[in-house]
């Protein structure tokens, strides 16, 4: 390959490696890379890639290397590898998932088939569109995220900028005052958007689907499940974010009061606060992801470092354990949908792996 040759040599054992003879396979200045080749009615027929390996031609030559002429592969052929069957020569198509037969004269016949391994292509090239959809997806999730990250991180910046050489805000050890009338917190601009960022990446799964889909003629139920698999787990998280960044936490002299997603108001004292080193903090039945020390939740870290954690009790500080459990009987439902999640992707796991656990459980029983 990297010398561009088909290159015959000596099979005897002394001299083996001494080259018989060379035909130098340069059809054009794209197809230079040699990978399959096969002796043809005293022609060599040599199977020359394109770069990366891929969108091969299949060129002929006398025993002299003259070049006689190239195959009439199909349009997009990614032709793989080639063999002689009997009188016919048997070619693979890697990108269409099909085997072409030509005689030995170079004319291309009807394609080699069986029921069987038509069967089997057909499932190959469903799980070909597949692993498409999974790209596609993954690249407009990662393009997203890209630009969430530079948006978020202009966002940060312009901040910093107005905040310039501000004053410090008051550390958590600083006990400030509360009006009387309270102070209110609430989520960040950018954790209310996220939810609906999520949101919008389930009506984004169908047009990333779209190059995969317009390659199948029949309709691609396998997409759909897929779809369906992806979009679930999205929902499942979207869903109680939501929820969550619809709270407001007000913060009055004596008590802490929580709006929550309907509206209704719940009092607790501080007495009834528990917290964690993880910026977790239960109020009422609510447990609320706060932003401390170098972590941002989704409310805003100054705010609760200046108002809040200044209040919280330290005998009501909990493990890790106790917050999960709060946060399971939380009205939120995150932490219960972390387990459908988990549950999903699991039937995906099993759904894609489908025809190997039936292999496994025949091999038991």
């Amino acid at each position: 390959t990297n010398n561009h040759r088909l290159v015959a040599v000596s099979m005897e054992t002394e001299s083996f490696g001494e080259e018989i003879s060379a035909i130098n396979v340069r059809p054009d200045n794209q197809h230079i890379w040699p990978s399959a080749f096969a002796k043809v009615n005293g022609e060599w027929w040599v199977l020359a890639m394109g770069d990366n390996m891929s969108d091969g031609i299949i060129v002929r030559y006398t025993s002299e290397g003259t070049e006689v002429g190239q195959l009439n592969l199909p349009r997009n052929a990614d032709p793989l590898s080639m063999g002689l069957f009997g009188d016919n020569v048997l070619v693979t198509d890697h990108r269409n998932f099909a085997v072409y037969r030509y005689n030995l004269h170079g004319g291309r016949l009807v394609d080699f088939s069986s029921p069987r391994l038509t069967q089997t292509l057909v499932m190959k090239k469903a799980e070909s569109v597949r692993w498409q959809y999974y790209g596609y997806s993954c690249w407009g999730v990662f393009a997203l995220a890209v630009l969430m990250g530079f948006a978020v991180a202009i966002r940060q910046q312009r901040k910093a900028d107005e905040e310039g050489d501000s004053v410090d805000v008051v550390s958590e050890n600083a006990l400030e005052a509360v009006p009387e009338k309270g102070v209110w917190i609430e989520a960040t601009r950018a954790a209310k958007i996220l939810p609906y960022v999520l949101m919008s990446l389930v009506v984004m799964l169908p047009v990333m689907a779209l190059p995969a889909v317009l390659e199948e003629r029949d309709f691609p139920w396998e997409v759909v499940i897929i779809s369906v698999f992806l979009a679930l787990p999205v929902l499942l998280i979207a869903k109680p974010m939501q929820r969550v960044t619809k709270l407001r936490l007000g913060v009055f002299p004596s008590h802490i009061e929580l709006i929550d997603h309907d509206g209704r108001r719940h009092r607790s004292t501080f007495g009834d606060v528990y917290w964690s080193k993880q910026g977790a903090c239960k109020v009422g039945n609510f447990v609320i992801p706060l932003g401390v020390e170098q972590k941002q939740g989704f409310f805003p870290k100054e705010e609760i470092q200046r108002w809040f954690m200044p209040r919280l009790l330290p005998e009501n500080k909990v493990g890790d354990w106790a917050m999960m459990k709060y946060q399971w009987h939380s009205p939120d439902g995150l932490m219960r949908n972390l387990l459908l999640i988990m549950f999903v992707f699991g039937t995906m796991g099993a759904y894609l792996k489908r025809e190997e656990l039936l292999g496994l459980l025949q091999a038991f029983f």
